[in-house]
């Protein structure tokens, strides 16, 4: 994650900011219009499990709530990460990292030379 945001500060998206404040009026108005109506939905999704019984919301899991507690949920990833899905797992890190070095390159800023010929 800090990767990804080292990545988006290498972009100095600064300039495309103060341009967007001043543009794309309709866009913004429609967006807020989008997102009022969506957060009810969104609420009433999360609010699902309060207003249902637990019959009604589908089957049990296969653990046990002591089973459950026994397992951790972060080791039985990391042993599928690191087992059954290596080589999507190291395919994906690599795009990653090919990715975040081609947006590093992109956000270079070319130097300017100035009249007295250095590199500014």
């Amino acid at each position: 994650m800090v990767l990804f945001l080292f990545v988006i500060m290498l972009l100095n998206l600064d300039k495309e900011k103060r341009e967007w404040l001043s543009e794309h009026t309709i866009q913004k108005y429609l967006g807020f219009v989008i997102v009022v109506a969506l957060f009810p939905l969104i609420g009433l999704g999360i609010s699902t499990s309060l207003l249902y019984s637990k019959s009604q919301l589908g089957a049990q899991g296969t653990y046990s709530p002591l089973m459950a507690e026994q397992v951790s949920n972060t080791a039985s990833i990391a042993s599928l990460l690191f087992t059954d899905y290596l080589l999507p797992f190291e395919i994906t890190s690599v795009l990653l990292l090919v990715t975040m070095v081609g947006v590093v390159y992109l956000a270079r800023r070319v130097k300017k030379p100035t009249p007295s010929g250095e590199a500014k």
